[in-house]
């Protein structure tokens, strides 16, 4: 990977770029996200949220390369009891297979381990998504269970994979 990426919690001028990543239909599927986002879902969250994981819950970073926003990463379903967050990641199609998503989760993990002190963070990633299926076994995520007929697709219930990080 040629360029540095730089992750930051979303802002105001980031709301149309993220909106065009969210509804990339093409990611639907695989991001078990369920459909599209409104323009108006956004921005409540952008300027509502306060970067407070106790208080939100979840936090949402774009990831930068040279000022230009590659895609999303996130942390999502923080349990403080358990001290657990779900992540999930998204990478516009002309900038996949660069490095980005691994440098960037890398980055992800780096900060829940120093800053959020957290005991692990996992990931749901559909069996036939063999790109993300790759890249978390790479990065040293623990496949752990299959979860059959987990996630309903216009061509009929799929499995899920669960992995996890022990940070």
């Amino acid at each position: 990977m040629k360029n540095e990426i730089h992750l930051r919690l979303m802002e105001p001028e980031d709301i149309e770029e993220i909106y065009d990543l969210e509804n990339s239909s093409d990611l639907w599927r695989h991001t078990l996200s369920g459909g599209p986002r409104s323009r108006r879902m956004i921005t409540d969250y952008v300027l509502n949220a306060t970067g407070d994981m106790a208080v939100d819950c979840q936090a949402r970073f774009v990831i930068e390369v040279e000022g230009n926003i590659v895609g999303a990463v996130d942390l999502t379903a923080y349990d403080a009891v358990h001290q657990r967050a779900e992540l999930g990641i998204a990478v516009k199609s002309d900038y996949r297979r660069r490095g980005y998503a691994a440098a960037a989760i890398r980055q992800l993990l780096d900060y829940c381990r120093n800053t959020l002190l957290l005991h692990q963070v996992y990931a749901l990633v559909l069996d036939d998504n063999n790109p993300s299926v790759s890249l978390f076994c790479k990065l040293g995520f623990q496949p752990c269970a299959l979860l059959p007929q987990w996630y309903r697709t216009p061509d009929g219930f799929q499995d899920v994979q669960f992995f996890v990080f022990f940070l």
